[in-house]
């Protein structure tokens, strides 16, 4: 027994000198690199050898022209990925979605436990958006430029789990802290559902002390931050017979003069929030480029809307005629509604930004406000999909008397309800159009409908919201039908919280810098809440995108420089979170 104590205390005693001189190294010991050095010397490795691939795969899902089998193959690629750094690692496959991928790796029972959350899904990309000083990209060929990742899924969500990847690398090779769990889901561009699901079924197995989640922006490229808020979501489709009644549902709904939502009651969950006036003054001011088409809630910061007010987007709304107007003594007009020039995210910026298909509707319902009788041949704007963005133009052709001066009458709805004229187009067609989209009209029959979207906020209740248009529906028109497609409810955290602060240390080293942002967001995380109500533990909302990534929109992207520091983050944050007592 003496010989084994001698042994081990001259273990214990050569620990404690390698620990104190590092820079000593004999008998194959070997030093341990700091996070900074690893990232140094392995991030672009791993950019090219392993997130670089894994983009590659079209693991798109945000509507019914998704790729299930890319999802496939996404998701055994990130499996096999986490097995190879010592995780026991499998996909699991759910009844009405895309599959799963949960690993763990266990190191002691007695240490604290992170589970790591993000989505490998992405939402479809147009590659005649994606051109960049004259250059055309494919969205899922990884292009660097300047020191950015051009590529579907290099900021949402990919690139950021890959931060996650290269820090569990770190630690299958150097010792882990404390014990990781990873889900990443397949279902979040189209809502998660069964993601969601699956969380609050799966407690036990998913059970740990933090949740960390990387799929969020930085107020400012190159300072860490922490988003302590997010808006929830309520989408919806109106159906009806006659087109008109779901513009002038889409009218009641909206308030152009103040930029508010109309539903009955929409408010009243509503607590009024301010950001304070330093932040403001930093990060406030309108985006450059953006003009007329930045119009907050009157009374509101345009940061304040963005974060704190709910809003309403129409995210589609198509409608073609399949008879063609009777033409004698009638001209036929169409009228372009300009939005932003690039596809925007509806949860940032639906509500700031003069939304197309709202104009149109205002527009459309301020002509039978004047007299006018109108026939509608087309109305187009969005997709017919559930999408989570704003489209840069909207289109309406009608067919009115000859004899009226629709420039006129359109100048003056426009001033009646505070639409920027400059953004409007108004064309004498003299001719029906043939074409809605790739569609020719006759082929294709197009049931009137919307697609609404609400991003609500603080305590208000989905399942409110959605009975609250239900309501406005009926008194609209009795034949107007309102159908659900998904709802999550807002989210926000605290920051006061030893784990929250152990993740905040570990920004700001991973950063090197001193303190960290706070922020709200306008986008949402439908699973975020079927983790809080299951699983009871803190949430950390920790992003590396830049403000300019271009979430959900062509040219999205990520500096380098962020998802190293991403990762030196990663590391250290765990490794805090490692000392903590349970």
């Amino acid at each position: 027994m003496s010989t084994r104590r001698n042994f081990l205390q001259g273990a214990a005693t050569l620990g404690t000198v390698l620990a104190a001189n590092p820079a000593l190294a004999f008998w194959g010991a070997t030093k341990v690199p700091t996070p900074e050095e690893y990232v140094a010397r392995q991030g672009p490795k791993f950019l090219e050898k392993v997130l670089f691939p894994w983009i590659r795969i079209e693991t798109t899902s945000d509507s019914d022209a998704g790729n299930p089998e890319g999802c496939k193959l996404g998701a055994e690629f990130l499996r096999d990925e986490l097995t190879g750094s010592g995780f026991s690692a499998r996909t699991i496959d759910l009844p009405d979605g895309n599959p799963l991928v949960f690993a763990e790796r266990i190191v002691d029972p007695s240490l604290p436990t992170v589970l790591l959350y993000g989505h490998y899904d992405v939402q479809l990309a147009d590659p005649a958006q994606w051109v960049l000083g004259g250059k055309q990209l494919k969205p899922f060929e990884p292009t660097v430029i300047d020191g950015r990742v051009y590529a579907r899924g290099a900021i949402d969500n990919k690139g950021p789990i890959g931060t996650h990847l290269l820090a569990a690398r770190y630690f299958d090779q150097h010792g882990s802290p404390c014990n990781v769990k990873f889900l990443v889901e397949g279902d979040e561009e189209r809502g998660g559902s069964p993601s969601s699901k699956f969380v609050t079924e799966h407690a036990d197995l998913l059970a740990s002390d933090l949740l960390i989640v990387s799929d969020t922006k930085t107020l400012r490229g190159g300072h860490p931050c922490l988003t302590t808020s997010l808006k929830g979501i309520v989408i919806g489709t109106a159906t009806a017979e006659d087109p008109k009644d779901l513009i002038e549902l889409i009218h009641n709904a909206h308030d152009p003069q103040e930029n508010r939502v109309l539903l009955p009651g929409f408010y009243d969950r509503v607590v009024d929030q301010r950001i304070p006036k330093r932040v403001l003054d930093e990060f406030g001011a309108p985006e450059e480029g953006m003009g007329d088409i930045l119009r907050p809630e009157t009374g509101y910061a345009q940061l304040e809307h963005r974060w704190y007010r709910p809003t309403i987007s129409p995210l589609s709304f198509i409608y073609a005629n399949q008879k063609p107007s009777n033409t004698e003594n009638k001209k036929t007009v169409r009228i372009t509604a300009h939005g932003p020039n690039i596809i925007e995210h509806s949860g940032v910026y639906g509500g700031p930004v003069q939304e197309p298909a709202l104009y149109l509707s205002h527009l459309l319902t301020g002509l039978k406000e004047e007299g006018i009788e109108y026939d509608l041949d087309f109305i187009h704007y969005g997709t017919g999909k559930v999408q989570t963005k704003i489209r840069p133009t909207g289109d309406a052709q009608i067919t009115i008397d000859e004899s009226v001066n629709i420039d006129d009458v359109i100048t003056r709805v426009a001033r009646k309800y505070n639409l920027a004229r400059e953004l409007l187009e108004v064309n004498n067609v003299g001719e029906r159009r043939a074409y809605l989209g790739e569609e020719r009209f006759g082929e294709s029959s197009y049931t009137p409908t919307a697609i609404l979207s609400f991003r609500i906020v603080g305590n208000q209740d989905p399942q409110e919201v959605l009975s609250s248009l239900d309501t406005l529906a009926e008194i609209t028109s009795k034949d107007i039908t309102v159908e659900p497609v998904h709802a999550g409810p807002a989210f926000k955290t605290s920051i006061d919280n030893p784990y929250i602060q152990a993740v905040s240390a570990g920004l700001q080293k991973g950063y090197g810098t001193d303190g960290v942002h706070t922020m709200g967001v306008g986008g949402s995380i439908p699973i975020i809440e079927a983790f809080h109500q299951t699983l009871g533990i803190p949430i950390a909302l920790a992003g590396f995108a830049s403000p300019d990534a271009n979430y959900h929109g062509s040219l999205e992207n990520m500096r380098k420089i962020d998802f190293y520091n991403g990762t030196q983050s990663m590391i250290h944050a765990l490794k805090n979170v490692g000392q903590l007592q349970r």
